[in-house]
């Protein structure tokens, strides 16, 4: 079940500008460090807030472009609900991001060391955040859009499809305070496709994407 590993930090910020126009550089020097255990390779994403003005607009605005990217082979299960209060970041990524933003406040794209689901395979979301530590958090829907922008091969295999879950977000279907689930993509029938899953099941085929801080962030 393996999955094509990611672009290279430069070919990825260049795939990322043609859709971003004007969202410039990465720091390079951080992409030469070696990568924490557990993660895979080091991932580009624009910083949401040189997006929009708010995380889910910001969704929005990647999903539009997704859907320019591969066409009709983008399919939206939440049919465009992203905004408050279906859709919200969670806590501690939304902290860990925060962290990140300050340690690279020079450039409107982040640079992350990352996996994208295969270390945390088989396992809930609640789960993995049971099991993670303090260096570890959860990339969100955006964060894992934007992968899949800069690496359109990255969901092509010779084996069964991989779920990425996408446990940096929470989501409620009922529009209430029940944030139950987590949204998650993966590839069927030619099509990459967004949907939900209940954060407290797992599944063979579904892996939680997550980031790792240079330092760990206390959990409170």
């Amino acid at each position: 079940m393996a999955i094509r590993p990611l672009n290279e930090i430069e070919t990825q910020v260049s795939i990322l500008n043609q859709f971003f126009p004007g969202i410039g550089a990465a720091s390079g020097k951080i992409a030469k460090n070696s990568l924490p255990d557990g993660a895979e390779a080091w991932l580009a994403i624009p910083k949401w807030q040189s997006v929009a003005p708010s995380y889910n607009r910001a969704i929005n605005t990647l999903f539009g472009l997704m859907a320019k990217r591969f066409g009709k082979n983008f399919y939206d299960w939440t049919e465009g609900k992203h905004r408050e209060p279906h859709l919200r970041e969670n806590y501690f990524s939304a902290k860990a991001l925060k962290a990140l933003n300050s340690q690279q406040n020079d450039y409107k794209i982040l640079v992350i060391a990352a996996q994208s689901g295969m270390r945390h395979i088989n396992r809930s979301v609640n789960d993995v955040y049971k099991i993670v530590d303090d260096s570890e958090f959860g990339l969100g829907v955006f964060e894992v859009g934007c992968m899949l922008l800069a690496n359109p091969g990255l969901f092509e295999r010779t084996a069964v499809d991989l779920c990425v879950d996408c446990p940096g977000s929470e989501y409620s279907p009922g529009a209430d305070t029940q944030f139950m689930f987590t949204p998650c993509f993966y590839f069927s029938g030619g099509r990459v496709k967004l949907d939900i899953a209940y954060s407290d099941h797992s599944h063979p085929r579904h892996g939680s994407a997550t980031g790792f801080l240079p330092d760990a962030l206390p959990k409170t």
